[in-house]
């Protein structure tokens, strides 16, 4: 579904044309309704970001200021010139929306930040519109010699006790130089899943969203290193 746009005002209109295709870009998960808001008095004040929509728990995003009255009402302020950039509050607003796909630490950050992002933006890409919900993603760092770093990439999903049936799904990447092998191997992966899996899991997937979106439902525990 779109995410509602009702104001996105920083006093630099280039920026804000960038912001709005972002979040326009961004979209939400097919069952459930956003909107945001993003003002500041000036391109130098802070960005005020605030955004309605399903409950999301506090202990899973403690950068939000987060007020539960029967839906979720999230608020962040982006300050400075490191957080004044697109690609800051998308990532952190794609995160709060998308907090059905979780993201651990980027190892891969430390060798090529943009080869990191590119990762994780090709994981997303393929992985939000499947009928999965609450899937970990890992990346990891291979060296050998004095070859160039190669990647790893490891999904889990549903792998933590739940009360409702689950259909666990595990995958691990061979070892990748780019994004491109990446999507191509996660692509097909996904496919083979789709082909196996029981007919009844899109209906449990929808059940377990519909559970999350309620205040005071616990997330399960991401999965250990």
């Amino acid at each position: 579904m779109p995410l509602n746009l009702l104001r996105v005002s920083v006093g630099n209109a280039p920026i804000e044309r960038t912001l709005v295709q972002a979040f326009k870009e961004l979209g939400t998960p097919a069952d459930e309704q956003w909107s945001i808001t993003l003002t500041a008095a000036s391109p130098d004040a802070a960005w005020e970001v605030v955004l309605e929509g399903p409950y999301r728990s506090k202990s899973d995003h403690v950068d939000w200021e987060i007020v539960a009255n029967g839906h979720g009402h999230f608020r962040k302020l982006f300050q400075g010139q490191a957080e004044h950039t697109v690609h800051s509050v998308r990532l952190a607003v794609r995160n709060l929306i998308w907090d059905g796909i979780r993201f651990g630490d980027n190892p891969i950050r430390s060798v090529d930040l943009a080869t990191a992002n590119s990762f994780e933006e090709t994981v997303w890409q393929l992985l939000r519109d499947e009928d999965m919900d609450m899937v970990d993603v890992r990346f990891g760092v291979w060296r050998e010699g004095p070859e160039e770093p190669r990647y790893v990439c490891k999904i889990e999903h549903e792998t933590a006790p739940s009360p409702l049936p689950r259909y666990p799904w595990r995958w691990r990447s061979t070892l990748l130089r780019s994004a491109r092998e990446l999507k191509m191997e996660l692509s097909k992966a996904l496919a083979a899943r789709r082909r196996e899996r029981p007919a009844a899991l899109a209906e449990f997937a929808a059940r377990k969203r519909q559970l999350r979106a309620q205040p005071h439902h616990a997330h399960p525990h991401p999965m250990s290193a």
